[in-house]
């Protein structure tokens, strides 16, 4: 459902100025803080240069209020300037830049307390309000132009040179020409402004057309480019169909002669291979005739002992090398992988040397020469396998520098982990001191700091509001706890004091740190330099407050989503009961009629 805030909007009604003129008065604040007052910093922009922007909140603000006014009629606690001064503080950029953000912002920040937006307004619906009237306004707003803001201007700077101070009795006047002076100059500032970003705003939409053109040019262009492309496209695929037809026909006239060629050849390649044939297996039969059963068994031993004579050989030779590097290593550990596989292959050849040796043992029988020739293979095969031995026991050596210079090793890198760790315990250790120490000078420093923020003045802004049956002590004090605020009752009864300190939070403080990061400054000082940029935000506050015909024994405070209230009952006098029979017998001998001159002559 829309909801029309604008009904019954009346800017120059006495509610809505006096609510207008609250608002802006808890804006006006900021500007008054001591840190201000007293030169130790200066605001980023001037109360004077927002002052219509303030003004155009303070109306939303009030219009917002009044809306939900109307719709609960009930009394309404309300902190007029809600987190506005917080807002304030954190404003880091200039709201003539951005005045809408600066008016949306503010907005926002008055109808919000600590912990959220108050009475069950969300960010939207306050957008959404804020748009309209700020919409409405711009629609209000007469269109400038550059001729009429220079004869604004011309008239400004005529009247500021007419105004004389000389006469007496004319100084109010005057300030007031000024005041309306100041809000005509901010008028023609941000109308200036509105102007320029209107003027921008078509430059920028006329290069957008231009563009648009040129696009839509090089689009149409484009388009030309593929409808030229697609057609050579179809003409080249035309050619190739053409070319491959013509290969297709001259593939199939060289394959029928190629095929009649078979036929007429194939004959004479039977007769060929059939005679090969024939050839292979007169020899096979007489070579089987030649070779005995136990020749095939002495050569095939043979074979195997040819095979490995090479092997072993290159096996020696490996082992040589190897043993060389280890000499010459200052960590033989390294080449343990190698030494690993010179003993898997010493292991395989000499079992193979064996195998063969059984498989000569097996041999019975044969012609003399068969004998022979079994006889040498078995002094071949024992004269490696003594070779093997020696190779064995060389590598055996081999592995045990291996193994020793691993161990050795392996001590150095414990010895180094040991010294590694207890360094990384000692400089543990002295990190954990080096912290406790930091942490005991930051702890020193930040009570000696929260001592120093106690010392300052902090006015809490705390303000009385009067009810039918009690006054009411309301006050907008974030990032406080309730163990903070101390509530009681002091002279004898008489007066009520209300005290606590607002320190900085954490991240407030590193806030401030932040901003004199930017500057260079003795260490010395950063302390009063906190304090300055805090003065007027954090400190200690302090107020009394008479309880004259007040209840003194029924007060209650609460603090809630950053905002103190309190609540002080009001004695109100009993009048007795009328009882006309009693009248009646006091006043029965009309005491005073007869001295009373008016009646008498």
């Amino acid at each position: 459902m829309e909801v029309n805030w604008m009904r019954g909007y009346n800017p120059k009604s006495p509610h809505h100025v006096q609510g207008v003129a609250t608002v802006r008065g808890a804006y006006s604040d900021f500007w008054k803080n001591i840190k201000f007052r007293k030169g130790w910093d200066a605001p980023l922009f001037s109360e004077e240069e927002v002052d219509i922007l303030l003004e155009q909140a303070a109306a939303i603000v009030t219009t917002i209020r009044a809306y939900l006014d109307a719709l609960d009629h009930t009394f309404k606690m309300r902190v007029q300037g809600g987190s506005s001064f917080e807002y304030l503080w954190e404003v880091d950029y200039n709201p003539l830049d951005e005045p809408k953000r600066f008016v949306k912002e503010l907005v926002h920040a008055t109808l919000r307390d600590a912990k959220g937006y108050v009475e069950g307004l969300r960010a939207d619906i306050i957008n959404a309000f804020v748009d309209e009237f700020l919409e409405r306004e711009d629609n209000n707003e007469p269109a400038w132009n550059p001729s009429q803001l220079q004869e604004v201007f011309t008239h400004l700077q005529t009247q500021l040179q007419s105004m004389s101070f000389d006469k007496e009795g004319e100084g109010e006047h005057h300030e007031a020409q000024l005041r309306h002076l100041k809000k005509a100059t901010q008028h023609l500032i941000l109308a200036n402004r509105h102007l320029i970003s209107s003027t921008v705003k078509e430059v920028e939409e006329e290069d957008e057309k231009e563009k648009n053109k040129l696009s839509v040019s090089q689009t149409d262009f484009d388009l030309d480019l593929e409808i030229d492309e697609e057609l050579e496209q179809k003409e080249k695929d035309r050619k190739k169909e053409e070319k491959t037809e013509q290969e297709n026909e001259d593939e199939g006239m060289g394959v029928e002669e190629e095929e009649r060629g078979k036929e007429e050849g194939g004959d004479k390649m039977e007769d060929v291979k059939e005679m090969e044939e024939e050839k292979e297996k007169e020899k096979d039969e007489g070579d089987q005739m030649r070779v005995s059963a136990t020749g095939i068994k002495v050569n095939k031993v043979q074979e195997d002992v040819d095979f490995l004579q090479p092997k072993i050989k290159d096996l020696v030779s490996d082992c040589d090398t190897l043993e060389k590097e280890i000499e010459q290593s200052d960590h033989p550990s390294d080449k343990k992988q190698q030494t690993k596989a010179l003993t898997k292959k010493c292991l395989e050849f000499s079992e193979r040397l064996m195998q063969s040796l059984l498989k000569l043992d097996e041999i019975q029988g044969g012609s003399e020469e068969c004998r022979a020739k079994r006889k040498e293979q078995a002094r071949t095969i024992n004269s490696l396998m003594d070779k093997m031995d020696d190779l064995k026991d060389k590598i055996r050596g081999l592995q045990a520098l291996v193994e020793n210079d691993e161990e050795k090793q392996e001590r150095e890198q414990k010895e180094k982990e040991e010294i590694e760790r207890q360094q990384q315990e000692k400089e543990q250790l002295e990190k954990k001191e080096e912290e406790r120490r930091a942490k005991v000078e930051r702890e020193r420093e930040e009570k000696e700091l929260r001592e120093s923020w106690a010392e300052l003045k902090l006015d809490a802004k705390l303000r009385v509001t009067t009810a039918a049956d009690r006054y009411i002590i309301t006050g907008n004090i974030p990032g406080m706890d309730e163990k903070d605020i101390g509530i009681e009752v002091v002279d004898g009864g008489n007066t009520l004091q209300i005290s606590g300190v607002r320190l900085p939070t954490p991240a407030e403080l590193q806030q401030m740190k932040n901003r004199l990061a930017h500057y260079t400054y003795p260490k010395e000082h950063e302390k009063e330099l906190l304090l300055r940029l805090g003065a007027g935000r954090f400190g200690r506050f302090c107020d009394k407050y008479s309880l004259k015909n007040c209840d003194r024994n029924n007060i209650e405070a609460s603090y809630e989503r950053g905002v103190l209230r309190v609540f002080i009952p009001r004695l109100i006098p009993q009048r007795k009961p009328h009882n006309p029979y009693q009248q009646r017998r006091q006043h029965n001998a009309f005491p005073g009629f007869y001295s009373d001159r008016d009646a008498w002559w």
